[in-house]
């Protein structure tokens, strides 16, 4: 804050001290006078007396403090040159500017070329899932002038979903634009927008990211972040996208929650699964971290979309540099083991991402758990996945060992859920998981995503 900011401030806590005086002082004798009434006066009511008392009370001290109220909430704090500036002299001694909160981040203004992003993305079906999201939303707004052949916004929340279509359409009427509600879960769903739309792009986007929440989530993180990943990348590869870029986060560095081991399993699935390896898809991951305001991310979707094109991170993680890190200890040392690109804030991981049997294996055991709704076998199975994962999780994935004598609580399947699985025939065959179609994991991680253009 700037030294005429603060003796603004200074005035203004002396104006209010000042005001308190005089309220008090005018309630006073506002007493005084009530009582000097009812003593010449004893027929007077006495709510009459009380309501001239708070009057007094008022004009003297309330209406002041009001006023100057409103005029001090104009008050604009403003800063100073810092030393930097000065010895670069890029600003002057006396030039103030009023404080914005990138201010507050220690983040520069991103200017990117995006004109590789322009020849990335026209001419081309674009599916984006979670477009309805804050980052989802975003990035249609920053793909839509781009000139896609078509561009389909994917999203299970309808009234965001179309608010966002409206917006878009009203903002590129000749742009032709497809809004679908779809889970990504759904694997039948899922295969039929593929089937309609041929993406040759495919942006995922579509995750669970609250933190808390999805600590006592468990269920619906793997499901979600890890399954829905999984069926969109498979049924790419079966529907013939050329491109699926991952939108992924920098708590999936040495995650510590739930929600980052998630997203880093979404990270092993789209580069370590065998079948997805030999698609020939341009597979790519890109992780960036905390934005605030619409300014933080727009910047945050130009960025995603620029990694999306740089030939150098193709099959890559790549993560964005939006200054310096804010929340997480853990970035600084994962930025040491980057690389850098031809763009100046992007930067690729040296992370290998191998093809392993192993791999598989887990997601089967992953999702044999969440079929049963084990949450504590969901933990320490993600914990397996990610053996880079720190505490709290990693704690709560070795306390899976437990002591003799100690019963592991695991929840059961819904009763309604099993007498529909053994007693409705339906066309696909495949049983539900939790109210939910499951998937068969094993011709699914070795053949793709199962069609269902039949229904059921």
């Amino acid at each position: 804050m700037s030294i005429p900011g603060l003796q603004a401030v200074e005035r203004h806590e002396a104006e209010v001290r000042v005001t308190l005086a005089f309220a008090i002082t005018g309630g006073c004798i506002g007493f005084v006078l009530a009582l000097y009434l009812a003593y010449l006066f004893p027929g007077i009511p006495r709510s009459v007396l009380l309501v001239e008392w708070a009057g007094a009370i008022f004009f003297a001290g309330g209406l002041p403090f009001i006023a100057r109220t409103i005029r001090v909430r104009a008050l604009r704090i403003a800063t100073l040159s810092s030393p930097h500036e000065l010895l670069e002299q890029t600003a002057g001694v006396n030039q103030r500017r009023n404080l914005r909160i990138e201010n507050l981040l220690k983040r520069a203004p991103v200017n990117l070329d995006l004109s590789p992003v322009r020849a990335d993305l026209r001419g081309r079906v674009v599916l984006l899932t979670g477009a309805a999201g804050s980052i989802g939303s975003e990035l249609a707004r920053q793909i839509a002038p781009f000139g896609p052949a078509r561009l389909v916004l994917l999203d299970q929340s309808e009234s965001d979903l179309c608010a966002v279509h409206l917006e878009l359409r009203e903002a590129h009427p000749h742009l032709e634009l497809m809004s679908v509600i779809c889970d990504i879960t759904n694997a039948g769903r899922l295969a039929q927008v593929y089937a309609q739309h041929r993406p040759d792009y495919v942006v995922h986007a579509a995750a669970y990211k609250h933190l808390p929440l999805m600590e006592t989530n468990i269920l619906e993180a793997v499901r979600n972040n890890v399954l829905g990943t999984l069926l969109v990348a498979t049924t790419a590869a079966r529907y013939g996208a050329t491109k699926v870029l991952l939108v992924s986060t920098d708590k999936a560095i040495k995650p510590s929650t739930l929600m980052g081991a998630t997203k880093r399993v979404a990270e092993r699935i789209i580069f370590g699964l065998p079948n997805l390896h030999r698609s020939g898809i341009d597979f790519r991951a890109v992780r960036f971290g905390n934005v605030l305001a619409s300014k933080g991310r727009v910047e945050a979707a130009q960025l995603v979309l620029r990694a999306g094109s740089l030939p150098e991170a193709a099959g890559a993680i790549t993560m964005l540099e939006m200054g310096e890190p804010i929340r997480i200890e853990e970035q600084v040392s994962a930025l040491e083991e980057t690389v850098p690109t031809s763009s100046d804030k992007i930067r690729i991981s040296q992370i290998t991402e191998r093809t392993e049997p192993e791999l598989l294996q887990r997601l089967s055991r992953l999702f044999t758990y969440l079929d049963v709704g084990d949450r504590e076998g969901l933990r320490a199975t993600l914990c397996e996945l990610v053996p880079e994962c720190v505490p709290p999780l990693q704690e709560s994935g070795a306390a899976r060992e437990r002591r003799p004598g100690v019963q592991r609580h695991t929840l059961q399947p819904d009763p309604w859920i099993n007498d529909r699985r053994h007693a409705v025939a339906c066309r696909r065959k495949t049983a539900r998981v939790g109210g939910r179609r499951r998937t068969d994991t094993g011709m699914l991680l070795a053949t793709g995503s199962p069609a269902a253009s039949n229904g059921c």
